[in-house]
């Protein structure tokens, strides 16, 4: 039970008892009044000696007296009825107020709770999202970084297992670069395979005065070869080629045999692309030095030769770059991308 149930209780106790006394309030004022009156009739009595009329005087005051006090008490217990009404009125009021802060209190207690738990359970959830997502990345990015080593390597051994077999059919220096290997086409292609690298291609050395021989050897080589008729044949024919923005051929090339360059190459070399391990290969007879972007490293691998020949000129020399990743010039109608290409020195 409450303190308020409690208070209620005594209140109505007490207004009972109240009632019950104004009740017999009347009678006792009676039996009161019927005292003192006998007594002043006694009093009379003894006084006056025979006073019969003085006692009849006496009883009749007595009883208006009765009348009186019964009236006033009458009287009185409505108004005290009212006020004990006002009062618990007023407690069930107070009782009322009490009950409604009460409440107003649990209720922004309850919504501070859900306000702090939701808060506590956001900052949680979005700490281990984070976390989840920084490990995530990380595992993937490291599980990518070692899928693109191991392909890179690849790309490396299979470029170094097709130098090396073709150093092999071709020891001597004098018969480059007009050479001929027979199944180059299926060889580099299982090696295209094995490596991940999609292309293999074989480029060369010669000096310009060597280009109109190369050219012809060249294309018979390509039909031995079992090559389409298209297969390194440009606008102007078959022969090396590079891309010339003022070309008047629909294809953008121009006949590329003078060893010169437009980017500043130190080296007055021609470096076509001679064998590809796709039999109509667009990049067929490309002049790759024509370009800076690859000239560059046909520059550090010659210059690397050049080193070690200067310290030992029987050792072979270990040479191999590896261009960043760009595109292999084509005709400007069809543009291929290109993989990854290791240039290796024949």
């Amino acid at each position: 039970m409450s303190l308020d149930t409690a208070m209620a209780a005594n209140d109505s106790s007490e207004s009972r008892r109240q009632q019950r006394q104004q009740q017999q309030s009347p009678e006792s004022a009676l039996e009161k009044s019927t005292g003192v009156m006998s007594a002043t009739a006694t009093d009379s009595v003894s006084s006056s000696g025979s006073g019969a009329p003085n006692m009849s005087m006496s009883k009749g005051a007595a009883a208006a007296a009765a009348a009186n006090s019964a009236d006033a008490a009458a009287e009185q217990q409505p108004q005290e009825a009212e006020r004990i009404w006002a009062r618990s009125r007023l407690r069930g009021q107070s009782y009322l107020s009490r009950t409604v802060v009460l409440r107003i209190v649990l209720i922004l207690s309850l919504a501070a709770a859900v306000a702090v738990c939701a808060t506590l359970s956001y900052t949680i959830l979005t700490s281990t999202e984070i976390e989840v997502g920084r490990q995530t990345y990380e595992s993937i990015a490291a599980s990518a970084l070692a899928g693109a080593q191991s392909i890179t390597l690849r790309k490396v051994q299979g470029s170094e297992v097709m130098a090396t077999l073709v150093s092999h059919i071709v020891p001597d220096a004098e018969n480059w670069p007009m050479i001929a290997i027979e199944g180059y086409i299926p060889i580099a292609a299982k090696v295209a395979q094995l490596s991940s690298s999609g292309t293999q291609s074989l480029m060369v050395f010669l000096d310009p005065a060597q280009a109109s021989e190369f050219e012809r050897h060249t294309e018979l080589e390509y039909q031995v070869q079992g090559r389409p008729a298209e297969a390194g044949v440009s606008d102007f024919g078959f022969g090396i080629w590079r891309d010339d923005e003022a070309s008047p051929n629909e294809d953008g090339r121009i006949h590329d045999v003078n060893g010169t360059n437009d980017w500043g190459g130190p080296h007055n070399i021609l470096v076509p692309l001679m064998l590809h391990n796709q039999p109509a290969a667009s990049s067929l007879m490309y002049n790759v030095y024509s370009e800076a972007d690859r000239g560059i490293h046909i520059d550090s691998m010659i210059e690397c030769v050049k080193e070690s020949e200067a310290k030992n000129a029987t050792a072979t020399p270990s040479c191999a770059v590896i261009t960043d990743m760009l595109e292999l010039k084509v005709s400007p109608v069809a543009l291929k991308n290109s993989s990854v290409r290791l240039l290796r020195a024949p």
